[in-house]
């Protein structure tokens, strides 16, 4: 199965958005941090340096693999502001107006690391919920790596295609847009896991 349909993208959008909607709650279940999901969308488009530069802009990306039937890498991309508030509920600081992540406070890298690392054992969750398919996102030390700066190697091969799935994420009247970003082969994955069970219910 590859995703050459809207009916088949619209497929890997709502799992990477239930993916985000299940994140964000945990998030919000353990620090008390407050957000909202709306919209999502998806484009394929050729992997390049300039390409994850323009997405991350000065946000954080989160590079780490899927694990399972099938292997590779998944990139999820927070904008700055979004995460610096998350940040503050998981320090327990008061709100700002204009949160931000300051890429050289080690509480900043280390809070944003522990949220990632809960963000993906979310992703797995909803994964393992689709059994037809098994699925994981790593939260291994070895393949979990976040980086509140752009980096020269992402997993990512320049040239090929890749499927770009974005959602609306919000902080009280503060909306921004957060990525998944998934190889040719991760795409076919979800699409496949969230079909099936689509056709099982």
């Amino acid at each position: 199965m590859s995703v050459t349909t809207p009916e088949l993208r619209q497929h890997v959008v709502d799992l990477v958005q239930e993916i985000f909607e299940r994140g964000l709650r945990d998030w919000g279940e353990m620090f008390g941090f407050k957000s909202e999901v709306h919209g999502s969308g998806i484009r394929s488009l050729k992997c390049s340096t300039d390409l994850i530069a323009r997405i991350m802009a000065d946000g954080a990306l989160v590079q780490t693999s899927i694990e399972g039937r099938y292997t590779g890498p998944i990139l999820f991309v927070f904008p700055s502001a979004f995460l610096g508030a998350a940040i503050g509920g998981a320090m327990m600081l008061p709100p700002v107006d204009d949160p931000s992540i300051d890429p050289q406070d080690e509480q900043h890298v280390e809070a944003a690391q522990e949220l990632m690392n809960l963000f993906c054992g979310s992703a797995t969750q909803v994964l393992q919920d689709y059994r037809r398919i098994d699925l994981r996102v790593s939260q291994s030390v070895d393949d979990l790596a976040v980086y509140l700066a752009m980096v020269e190697s992402t997993g990512l091969v320049d040239g090929e295609n890749i499927y770009c799935v974005h959602v609306e994420v919000a902080v009280g009247d503060r909306k921004e847009r957060a990525w998944c970003l998934l190889t040719a082969q991760g795409a076919t994955a979800f699409c496949a896991a969230h079909a099936g069970r689509s056709r099982e219910t």
